[in-house]
């Protein structure tokens, strides 16, 4: 007996990933200018400046999985790209006059997108197409970086005329409230996560008086570690694994700030030629996207240019598929290695909430929602499955279809072996 699951099975999952890894190795770079992607073959160097059309004014790149995902802040939408033929597969529609900015992911189906204009974050199910939820951020939010269990918003504060004072959004990925506010300094663009669990803060300035400032915060109190006055006018950051930070600036090249030592690799007077937009590979090889000189550096962790790359007009956003990399995380994800059973989203919820888990073996699986007194409510799944990853919905009823009522509900994942239970909150 089940109810709206989902499974993925392993061998659908191990064929996906024998398809996806014959991508080669391969940059893709939106360029605003051109409004088109150019792609980048790593493997034997070939360059397509003008692979395919994008929609107006892009700015923003995101990978994940064998698909990129594109915004068109002109035309307020997220273009969904098929990474093998290069072709446009969807588009999804967040709003006129929302001005998307940046995105990034939760999971394999939810992204954060924010929502410039609109002050808002957009919770997005890239599966379906559709805007799950709209969480309200600061004043026009711009960076957006999820990690552990969290999305964190860089609010710019742009008010039209000047800087209202600049914050971090920290929101719950699961509930999508917003747990906190930090106070950073004026112009927060971009942000980054160290391998050491520290958000790293581009604080652009007010492009005159106010300096750039690279912003350290802890996350373990949300509270300001340090800070650096800049004497560039930095707009993008990226923080590769030996924690050597990227700082790009729109003309003036790329700093390099040392996160372990706290020292300046380059400083202003010694930059890397590259921008804002920055992505880094298995290696630590750091691939900086030029708008000026429409081209793409790539050079090593101890800064020796590698190569590089003539791209389209104006790139200003840049992403990297690795067939190895991608085709390693994707088997982990799909074919579960561990017995996981992940809290509900939205939570609250109405009328309807998404329950996923992974089982690491093929075993006899109940899922069963419960009162809080231990009544049984429904139940989603009681079958025997195969390992893998299944979603199933619960649509706030019981077993016999009615509607239950608001209040607090448990939710338990059985196997042969082991169990789970976690709470979510329906809302009428």
């Amino acid at each position: 007996m089940f109810k709206n699951f989902t499974a993925v099975p392993i061998l659908f999952a191990l064929l996906t990933t024998s398809l996806v890894a014959q991508i080669p190795k391969s940059l893709f770079v939106a360029n605003s200018l051109g409004q088109n992607i150019s792609t980048v073959n790593l493997e034997n160097g070939n360059v397509n400046q003008d692979a395919l059309p994008l929609g107006l004014f892009p700015n923003f790149i995101k990978i994940r999985g064998d698909r990129a995902y594109v915004i068109n802040s002109g035309t307020n939408e997220v273009q969904i790209v098929d990474l093998a033929s290069v072709s446009t597969i969807a588009s999804i529609d967040l709003g006129a006059s929302t001005n998307p900015w940046a995105m990034d992911f939760i999971n394999d189906s939810l992204a954060a997108v924010s929502l410039w204009l609109a002050n808002q974050v957009a919770i997005i199910n890239v599966n379906s197409r559709q805007i799950i939820q709209h969480v309200a951020a600061g004043t026009a939010p711009e960076g957006v970086k999820y990690f552990d269990g969290k999305i964190y918003v860089a609010n710019s504060g742009y008010n039209g005329s000047g800087y209202d004072p600049g914050t971090i959004s920290v929101i719950d990925a699961s509930s999508f409230v917003v747990l906190d506010t930090i106070a950073v300094s004026i112009n927060p663009q971009d942000l980054d996560v160290s391998s050491q669990g520290q958000l790293v803060v581009i604080c652009t300035g007010d492009y005159g008086v106010i300096k750039s400032q690279l912003v350290i915060i802890d996350l373990g109190s949300s509270t300001l570690d340090y800070s650096i006055i800049l004497n560039l006018i930095a707009t993008g950051v990226r923080v590769n694994s030996l924690n050597q930070c990227y700082m790009g600036t729109s003309f003036d090249g790329v700093m390099v700030f040392n996160l372990n030592s706290e020292s300046f690799e380059r400083d202003e007077n010694q930059t890397l030629p590259g921008g804002s937009a920055i992505v880094f590979d298995q290696q630590n090889n750091a691939y900086l996207a030029n708008f000026n000189s429409d081209s793409v550096y790539a050079f090593s962790s101890s800064h020796q240019e590698v190569v590089t790359f003539r791209v389209g007009d104006g790139p200003v956003s840049l992403d990297l598929y690795d067939p190895i990399t991608t085709s390693i995380r994707e088997e982990e994800e799909l074919v579960a290695k561990r017995f996981i059973l992940n809290q509900n989203y939205p939570n609250p919820f109405n009328p309807n909430t998404l329950i996923s888990y992974q089982i690491s073996r093929a075993s006899d699986v109940e899922l069963i929602i419960f009162t809080v007194l231990g009544q049984r409510v429904e139940t989603l799944v009681q079958e025997n499955q195969p390992a893998g990853y299944y979603e199933a919905v619960w649509d706030g009823t019981d077993e016999s279809g009615a509607l239950v009522a608001s209040g607090i509900y448990l939710f338990m994942l059985k196997t042969e072996a082991r169990q789970s239970v976690k709470k979510m909150h329906l809302i009428r």
